[in-house]
């Protein structure tokens, strides 16, 4: 093995350590009470319901609308 592979071997180390080092710290930072608060981690409960709702709202308007049409037809 020349030396020029055991730098580049080594370059390529440290680059993964490198990310494993940020990639620690991006995880750790998700943990911290300023995220962990943050929207994006409550419950998507209130979405589901709103979503069903709109959901209904637009099959009653679609058979409604169906409904209209086959009474003039």
């Amino acid at each position: 093995m020349s030396k020029a592979d055991v730098e580049h071997g080594t370059g390529m180390m440290n680059t993964s350590e490198s990310l494993n080092t940020d990639l620690l710290k991006q995880l750790e930072a998700m943990n911290q009470p300023e995220h962990t608060s943050s929207e994006c981690w409550s419950s998507a409960a209130s979405l589901v319901r709103e979503a069903s709702v709109w959901i209904l709202f637009g099959a009653v308007l679609w058979i409604g609308t169906l409904l209209a049409v086959g009474a003039n037809a």
